[in-house]
């Protein structure tokens, strides 16, 4: 046995628990055989090491043993908030190891350089056994897309998995944390029982399932790496990017107020515009609005009302430490990223709740514009729309899109494009604007009700409910599902199907 703690407290008290533990076996051998082994001094207990376990050889550590089981709760870490010393770390880690070249190893989560030293150890001990308590994140996106090939080139694989579920500490102030557990061996290790833990709520018990197989995104199935892509994998599907970036410190953006004073002046009038973010196609209220200056008249822009607003936006992209930005003071009429469709769009939330059983999206006409917090579909039909509202998208988003701490964050190249979508005919196209009318009719019966409101599961209307689900049966036909699919992991194990992924 031998543990690592970088603190020295934590390394003391870990000392002190097995004095104690050993204490105990020592009263109970005595009270069974008469007496007890000579315990002193106090400092015989060497297997608790303090140091930097990213820095050890773990192989010296660690008792030579055939059957080695390597476990811990590795700090929660993410890669954007790795110190200089933990970047270095990481540096330090992988430098070595040449399954890592090629790979993206610098951004990975900090735990990930446990789980690279633990495979190290495996290849030299191949009956050994790993498993880490780590942040979700690292089962998801692009994180796992490193992780895949980086084990799989160390020669393991994963045995057992516990889905996202929240893990609370009893420490004062201490975070939730959304974390998995991942366990993994050696492909050479005989005889593996796969198994994996799914929490249908996140802070309540897991069900536990069998799989055939297990891949690092906790699926059953083979590990399997989406490529990234910049456009869609399928001809006929539409265009998706983020919306527009204003970058403005708030000054092009018009509230309630400001709004009705600005489409009273004939000058301002014609470049109010409404603006939405994700937060506002969700939630509803407050409306917002905007000054959307992109073919605005010189002599328009020299209004007070604007002139005022275009001074205030120079003078805060001017403090930005951002060269683009401080470039844009130049141009304070336009927003930084100017990406609104010239056509109607559909539009989803770039991050939304892992609660929801589909990501509410919408239509919108042009004149509304779309802000970067958005997802945008440019010159979507219904029948897409169908697509992006059906549990086969979401069973997709639920593997490979990244997370917010659980939250979904939809990235277009892992969470859009590499879709391997049906090709579809007129009728299958139009039997799908159906059910997506469906859908908007539901949600038209609730008038006063946001997205929020009808797509929360405790409050969700049951007609709603009744349009998604037939929707839903229509998508796994047109998918070539030959019965009525009761699970997401049903369906994405028919997209695997569909596509021949190994």
């Amino acid at each position: 046995m031998a543990g690592i703690e970088v603190e020295e407290w934590p390394a003391r008290i870990a000392s002190t628990a097995l004095r104690l533990v050993d204490h105990q076996a020592n009263m109970q051998m005595e009270l069974a055989l008469g007496k007890a082994p000579d315990t002193l001094p106090l400092d015989t207990i060497t297997v608790i090491h303090v140091g930097n376990a990213l820095r050890m050889d773990w192989n010296e550590i660690v008792p030579e043993s055939d059957a080695t089981i390597i476990m811990g709760n590795p700090p929660f870490i993410g890669m954007s908030w790795m110190s200089k010393e933990q970047q270095a770390d990481n540096r330090h880690v992988f430098a070595p190891i040449s399954a890592a070249k090629g790979l993206r190893t610098g951004r990975l989560d900090y735990v990930a350089c446990w789980y690279a030293k633990a495979a190290e150890l495996v290849t030299l001990r191949p009956q050994s056994r790993v498993a880490f308590v780590s942040t979700n994140s690292i089962t998801q996106g692009e994180q796992a897309r490193t992780m895949v090939p980086l084990l799989a080139g160390m020669g393991c694989e994963v045995d057992f998995g516990h889905r996202t579920f929240k893990w609370t500490s009893e420490a004062p102030g201490a975070a939730a944390v959304h974390c998995v557990i991942v366990g993994f061996s050696s492909t050479q290790r005989p005889n593996k029982r796969h198994r994996l833990f799914s929490y249908p709520r996140i802070t309540g018990q897991p069900i536990e399932t069998v799989p055939d197989r297990l891949n690092f995104y906790l699926f059953d199935g083979a590990d399997y790496v989406p490529v990234k892509l910049t456009k869609p994998l399928i001809e006929g599907m539409p265009n998706a990017h983020k919306g527009s970036q204003p970058t403005d410190g708030g000054h092009l953006l018009l509230d309630e107020a400001a709004m009705r004073e600005a489409v009273q002046i004939p000058e301002v009038a014609p470049y109010v515009k409404r603006f939405v973010q994700a937060r506002d196609m969700l939630q509803g209220s407050p409306l917002r609005w905007c000054l959307w200056l992109v073919d605005a008249q010189p002599q328009h822009l020299r209004h007070p009302f604007i002139r005022q607003r275009l001074d205030q936006v120079s003078e805060s992209r001017l403090k930005s430490p951002t060269v683009s930005v401080q470039e844009y003071a130049a141009k304070p009429a336009l927003f930084t990223q100017n990406r609104q469709p010239e056509g109607s769009y559909f539009a989803l939330p770039e991050v939304s709740s892992e609660n929801r059983r589909w990501i509410p999206g919408q239509f919108y006409d042009t004149d509304v514009i779309a802000g970067n917090k958005l997802i945008i579909f440019p010159n979507a039909e219904p029948w897409h729309a169908a697509l992006l509202q059906s549990s086969m998208f979401m069973a997709w988003v639920e593997t490979f899109a990244g997370r917010l701490e659980s939250r979904y964050s939809l990235a277009p190249g892992l969470a859009y494009f590499p879709i391997p979508w049906p090709e579809l005919d007129q009728r299958a196209q139009q039997q799908l604007a159906d059910r997506f009318e469906q859908v908007a009719d539901a949600r038209a019966v609730y008038p006063d009700a946001t997205l929020a409101d009808l797509y929360d599961p405790a409050a969700m209307p049951s007609q709603l409910i009744d349009a998604h689900t037939a929707l839903d049966r229509t998508v796994d036909k047109a998918f070539g599902a030959a019965a009525l699919l009761r699970s997401n992991d049903e369906r994405l194990a028919l997209i695997f199907e569909r596509n021949n992924t190994p």
